[in-house]
């Protein structure tokens, strides 16, 4: 007996009862699933037919079923992601604005409290300062919710693999060896931070790029991976 189903927010209860009772769980990735499978008619008895014809057929695509004890930690990450980029929107309408007012271009990175001060009054319009004001204040807000929570997350994450933390970690002691880029950026990091700690960004990174060049199925592309 095997249990297939579709990857959707449902499916952990699922999940949990096959492993408690040692029943053979497969999820499907929805996407690449409706690549495979697609079709107008959509109702459960439909779909269940076409989960049990891929299962059947070889044609299953698999996604990766995550462990029970660590879901929660994931999630917590993805809504982390969530409230990056309603950051990261709110960032963006601030330089909209500034454009759209034909204002000089703002040179320096709002991501930091510090040079926020730039906003301050800039605005002729009150209307358009008091726009500008409520971004600034959401921002603010984000800040502490996502510092919060970052600091949780360290506390409680059992994220990554060691071996592959090792292996990139060489890879980006390797990837400096006459990479002048490479080099300088280190450089950039080491001021910010440590060397040590530069290092493990550049590591980092590069897992990063390795990831989407198998997934997309890409070359490595230095002008993305460091752009002047």
């Amino acid at each position: 007996l095997v249990i297939a189903v579709e990857c959707m927010f449902s499916w952990y209860w699922v999940a949990d009862f096959c492993e408690d009772n040692n029943i053979k769980f497969i999820l499907s990735h929805a996407l690449y699933k409706k690549a495979i499978h697609g079709g107008k008619a959509k109702n459960d008895k439909v779909d269940s037919h076409k989960i049990a014809s891929l299962a059947r057929g070889g044609t299953f695509p698999m996604a990766f079923v995550y462990p029970r004890d660590m879901r929660s930690t994931r999630d917590l990450l993805r809504r982390r992601m969530h409230l990056m980029r309603k950051q990261a929107e709110l960032l963006c309408h601030i330089h909209n604005t500034n454009t759209q007012y034909n204002y000089d271009r703002i040179c320096k990175n709002l991501r930091y409290k510090s040079n926020r001060k730039v906003v301050d009054g800039r605005f002729s319009d009150p209307s358009v300062q008091k726009n500008v004001d409520l971004d600034i204040e959401l921002i603010s807000f984000y800040d502490d919710k996502l510092t919060a929570v970052e600091y949780y997350i360290k506390k409680h994450a059992k994220i990554g693999n060691a071996h592959l933390q090792w292996a990139f970690y060489k890879a980006a002691v390797i990837f400096l060896r006459g990479n002048p880029k490479a080099k300088a950026y280190v450089s950039k990091m080491t001021k910010k931070h440590n060397k040590g700690k530069a290092l493990s960004i550049l590591a980092h990174k590069l897992g990063r790029a390795v990831y989407f060049m198998l997934k997309r199925k890409k070359p490595f592309n230095m002008e993305k991976f460091l752009p002047a």
